[in-house]
Order: C-alpha cells, then sequence, then structure tokens
C-alpha cells in the first residue's frame, strides 16, 4: 500500500480500531484481517506483523527480533519479556 503509515508498535485495540476505521473506505485493504485481529485482542499475546514474501524475512524475525514491520504488544503488559 504505498500511502500506508508504517507502526513500529501498536497493541491489540489500536489495531482493531486501526481496521475498522480503515476497511470503511472504499478499496481499502488491510495487512489483517479483523476476525484475526479480534483473535489478538481477546488472547492478549505478543505477535509481529512482517512482510512474509521471502522466508528469510520470518527467519531473521525469529532468529535477530530485527525485521521491518509491527510488533502487537498486548494490552496489559508492563514489561514485556524477551521475544525470544
Amino acid at each position: 500500500m504505498p500511502n500506508a503509515e508504517p507502526f513500529d508498535e501498536l497493541t491489540p485495540s489500536q489495531l482493531v480500531f486501526l481496521i475498522l476505521d480503515i476497511d470503511m473506505t472504499v478499496g481499502s485493504s488491510v495487512p489483517i484481517g479483523l476476525h484475526a485481529a479480534k483473535m489478538l485482542q481477546r488472547a492478549q499475546c505478543r505477535t509481529i506483523v512482517l512482510n512474509g514474501g521471502d522466508p528469510e524475512y520470518i527467519l531473521t524475525a525469529v532468529r535477530t527480533d530485527e525485521f521491518d514491520g509491527t510488533k502487537i504488544i498486548p494490552d496489559q503488559e508492563n514489561d514485556p519479556p524477551p521475544w525470544t
């Protein structure tokens, strides 16, 4: 999406709000569906959203915690444990 605004971190609640806001725009697309975002909101689990087009991107993210994408951080989390 050429006009997409990047986010380093979002809570699941913020993600749901963004998806609902984007979904109201004609011809829009979102990188994660509303159902998946609601599941993250309910589960409050840490997640990353990244381009999975190349498996190396995923491996690098898992191994080094370095990636171009967004961390979904639980709403209630104060001191998050490391990703690995």
